[in-house]
């Protein structure tokens, strides 16, 4: 299942685009070679304009231009205790009204609340027609409790095996675990900010999900755990996945994206998210790829139920395989 395809492009869009370029230049980002554009099933990629050689510099992002925790104002960090940087991202970016921020031009390439319920397995339970309500952090209901349709995008064969394996074990543990982190995070939101719409924020809460990179800050003595190291990175973020692809480093000056092969015009130019299976890319991302070079099946769930009290299974413990 690819990502959903986005409607085709308008005046509007040319507009948008041309001012998001616009804003770009004017942050500091520089770009050589690459432009971003409508991928069929893919929303917006980037693709290469010319032939491009290996080791190319393709696009840098001062470190000024990225969105990180330190963006958000003090008296607004301190309403939320104790929660995550993808927590307070989200409320930050949920809080805000974003035609009217800096960010505004970078924010028309995002993906809408839609995209997500389109693509997004921890959306899927409710009705793309109704709002998103708080029964989807419910961790005992499956898909059938809901009786509700997969999206559009899947179709009924492929549907009917999802349907099965939702229910026999949520995604290994990955759509349980993320529903698990957006209700710790809904919960601290919940009482720094009383009035703030829970749809709303899930939009924003996926966003910073689906769109952030790796970074640890300049200048900190102490670094806060690992998965609270990450920034929003504009243009880089418009860059898709494939399991091998352009180089992706970052520094205290930014980030920079240099070519890992050739490409002729008109190629599509990837990054790699990592070195993540189609289950981990379906749940973090909303897509899988059709071949993908680091996908595996856990087995661990059909053979575990024969192992339980031999000493296989001691074993297995005592290697700690079993956490």
């Amino acid at each position: 299942m690819n990502k959903p395809e986005k409607a085709a492009g308008s005046k509007t869009e040319g507009a948008k685009r041309a001012s998001f370029r616009s804003w770009s230049a004017a942050q500091g980002i520089t770009t050589n070679g690459i432009d971003y554009c409508e991928i069929p099933n893919s929303g917006l990629g980037i693709v290469a304009q010319r032939r491009l050689e290996a080791g190319e510099e393709l696009v840098h992002v001062p470190f000024p231009a990225l969105v990180t925790i330190n963006t958000v104002p003090k008296v607004f960090r301190k309403k939320h205790k104790q929660i995550t940087t993808q927590g307070l991202l989200a409320s930050f970016l949920a809080s805000s009204d974003l035609e009217k921020t800096a960010f505004a031009p970078w924010a028309s390439t995002w993906p809408t609340l839609e995209d997500f319920r389109e693509s997004m397995p921890i959306c899927w339970r409710q009705h793309r027609k109704t709002a998103l309500t708080e029964n989807l952090l419910d961790e005992t209901t499956t898909h059938h409790d809901c009786d509700l349709p997969f999206p559009s995008a899947i179709d009924h064969s492929s549907a009917d095996s999802l349907d099965g394996f939702f229910e026999a074990n949520p995604n290994l543990g990955l759509l349980q675990k993320q529903r698990k982190k957006l209700k710790a995070d809904w919960g601290k939101v919940g009482e720094a900010l009383p009035n703030m719409s829970f749809e709303r924020y899930v939009h924003f809460w996926l966003l910073v999900n689906t769109r952030t990179f790796y970074f640890e800050m300049p200048d900190v003595k102490i670094h806060p755990p690992r998965d609270d190291r990450i920034v929003m990175c504009p243009f880089i973020d418009l860059f898709n996945h494939n399991d091998t692809g352009c180089n992706v480093h970052y520094a205290d000056t930014g980030y920079t994206v240099t070519t890992d092969k050739t490409y002729d015009a008109g190629d599509e130019v990837y990054v790699s998210y990592g070195r993540h299976s189609n289950d981990f890319l379906l749940v973090e991302y909303g897509f899988v790829l059709n071949s993908n070079r680091w996908d595996s099946t856990p087995v661990d769930h059909c053979l575990m139920t024969h192992l339980v009290n031999t000493p296989v299974e001691e074993q297995l413990q005592r290697a700690g395989y079993l956490g």
